[in-house]
């Protein structure tokens, strides 16, 4: 068999949404590896929010980070797309003009605003929790800053709204919500991320495989030789996808990954 490339989403996939791990998944990805492949999270989370110990000490080849405006191989960071100031002081006020509420986020920090969020917010009062020395107020924010994208909830605005003002960027938005994560063009997507890591280690697209759960990895499931939905994915994700395997907290790493004879 050939040196095959699998990606994998982390929320939902190689973890449920409370961060729990299941022995199995573990496992299965330590075993692909010993068999030669290659591991990789692909997650629209920034680089700067992946800094689980639990999760990296699975081993991976590398990260495909921010919805493909980062790629890093065996720590070494080999592209990331930074949003240059003035465009992100633009898109800082534009936000705040049209009511909606941001995160900004980066290589080394989340620069959370605040302000827009509500105080008593569980997803932002779990973030700074979660991420600690990652998480920082947006007034930390300046000309050094690497951010690579956004994520925005625009409840008390539109998505109509949203998509005017943000023209040419690729905006997607969760399923039934008003959560979007929001890449500085269209060139950027998890796919775009998966094709410029084959690109650099010179793996053909027929050997590449993708797990996912949710709207924000159907461009990756489809550019994937191998599409594999987790049990527990939306339908959108189930439909499209070459295989279906099991729940993420019933072995479903371990099982999609056995039934293409990878482990």
């Amino acid at each position: 068999m050939n040196k095959s490339a699998i990606f994998f989403d982390i929320d939902g996939t190689l973890w449920d949404y409370e961060q729990k791990l299941i022995p199995s998944t573990i496992d299965a990805v330590r075993k692909l590896r010993a068999n030669g492949h290659l591991a990789f999270l692909c997650s629209g989370r920034s680089r700067a929010s992946i800094i689980s110990k639990e999760l990296l000490d699975i081993g991976f080849d590398g990260i495909v980070g921010g919805c493909g405006t980062y790629f890093e191989y065996e720590g070494d960071v080999i592209f990331s797309n930074e949003i240059p100031w003035e465009i992100l002081k633009r898109d800082i006020d534009t936000f705040k003009e049209i009511n909606v509420s941001a995160i900004y986020e980066g290589v080394d920090y989340l620069f959370v605003d605040t302000d827009m969020f509500p105080k008593t917010d569980p997803y932002i009062n779990s973030l700074r929790e979660a991420l600690k020395t990652t998480f920082k107020e947006l007034k930390d924010i300046n000309s050094s800053s690497r951010v690579n994208k956004y994520s925005v909830d625009f409840r008390h605005s539109s998505e109509e709204l949203l998509r005017s003002k943000f023209e040419g960027y690729n905006i997607v938005v969760h399923a039934r919500s008003t959560v979007a994560e929001i890449m500085p063009s269209l060139e950027y997507s998890k796919a775009s991320g998966m094709k410029r890591a084959i690109n650099y280690l010179g793996i053909d697209q027929a050997d590449t495989y993708a797990f996912g759960d949710s709207f924000n990895d159907l461009d990756m499931l489809e550019y994937a030789a191998h599409s594999v939905a987790m049990g527990n994915a939306v339908e959108a994700v189930k439909e499209m996808s070459e295989y279906i395997t099991t729940d993420v907290n019933d072995d479903g790493i371990y099982n999609g990954l056995k039934a293409y004879g990878l482990i």
